[in-house]
């Protein structure tokens, strides 16, 4: 089947074990199958891409700011009196302000009217410590996903793990212990034939339990 048939056959599903339940977009997102088994459909991190991009943002902010230094001061004015002139056309005066409050009483009229100077400063600024927050993120990423991605009991974790989160929202509480039978195995099983995968509702709930330490750690992360 196709992903659009087998998120109308979990929908259908979703009707059966829950009464009345109002079909929102965020319930067809919440049970879409790229959702569901979003640890199937993840690409496995590579670590030196990663950082190389981020590294690249980096560059890309310092040679942006760079290059407005080097503007002459005709096409200077008119680039930051656009960008002011569509700011506020655009109801973001208030985020131009917010920089331009940084200026100095005695600053130059020049100078004031520099707003994508001082955006481009503040980026560069701030985003030091926020690339250094993203390059150890990416390091975690590392080491949660790759050496976990031909693992299937990993990727039958994940789909408890989403279920589980949608009957807590649905009925209220989260799922006890199940046991064959019960309505959230039923619930699992439903779901797991809809996805047509071959594996029984109780080995994939006991992969939750087998790997919920990584689940928690996951949905950190997230």
């Amino acid at each position: 089947m196709s992903h659009l048939e087998e998120s109308n056959a979990v929908i259908a599903v979703a009707r059966d074990h829950f009464p009345g339940l109002e079909i929102t977009q965020q319930i067809v997102m919440d049970l879409h199958p790229k959702t569901l088994l979003e640890w199937e459909e993840f690409p496995i991190v590579r670590v030196g891409d990663q950082l190389a991009a981020l590294d690249d943002l980096k560059g890309y902010l310092e040679k942006a700011l760079g290059a407005h230094e080097r503007l002459h001061r005709v096409p200077l004015l008119a680039l930051n009196l656009k960008f002011k002139n569509d700011a506020a056309e655009h109801k973001h005066n208030e985020f131009v302000v917010s920089f331009s409050r940084r200026t100095d009483e005695g600053m130059q009229a020049y100078e004031a009217l520099q707003p994508v100077k001082l955006l481009l400063e503040h980026l560069v600024r701030n985003s030091r410590d926020s690339i250094k927050a993203a390059k150890a993120a990416v390091a975690e990423l590392d080491q949660l996903r790759p050496k976990e991605a031909p693992n299937e009991t990993i990727s039958k974790a994940f789909l408890v793990d989403r279920l589980r989160e949608f009957w807590s929202v649905h009925r209220g509480n989260p799922p006890t212990k199940p046991s064959p039978g019960s309505p959230f195995m039923s619930f699992v099983a439903d779901v797991v034939f809809a996805l047509e995968k071959d594996w029984d509702a109780e080995s994939t709930i006991n992969a939750w339990y087998k790997r919920r330490d990584l689940m928690d750690r996951y949905r950190e992360r997230i």
